[in-house]
């Protein structure tokens, strides 16, 4: 589905993929973090851009208690953290496995791909 995308994606510049075998046109996040720390210019340039955990990591959009409509910023810190505060809570481990069933794009699903990077544990992301 990408392939058939990607062309009307002019500003797309970079894919990362994990997987077996992807092919040369995305990039192999596995074999990057695999790699000896060699720091080719690649990673060198990551490792600049590498955010910080005062930095805005994403813009979460609720209606609260008035039902407007507003964005609540999350840095880093909060974003991180409470992912492995729920880990830590529900006991989840590299022996867990976790149901991704909400859009990444709301604040649990989100959570959900985050806690399960933070535990090392089996992700399934649940297509609905």
């Amino acid at each position: 589905m990408l392939g058939r995308l990607r062309p009307s994606l002019p500003r797309l510049r970079y894919v990362l993929v994990v997987g077996e075998d992807p092919t040369v046109e995305y990039f192999d996040l596995r074999r990057f973090l695999d790699a000896p720390d060699d720091l080719p210019l690649e990673r060198e340039l990551l490792r600049r851009r590498r955010p910080k955990g005062r930095d805005l990591a994403r813009a979460a959009f609720t209606s609260g208690t008035t039902g407007d409509p507003k964005a609540v910023l999350h840095l880093h810190n909060t974003t991180n953290c409470a992912a492995r505060f729920v880990n830590e809570g529900h006991r989840i481990g590299p022996e867990s496995v976790l149901l991704a069933f909400l859009p990444v794009g709301l604040n649990w699903g989100l959570l959900n791909v985050l806690q399960a990077m933070f535990a090392g544990c089996t992700g399934i992301a649940g297509i609905v």
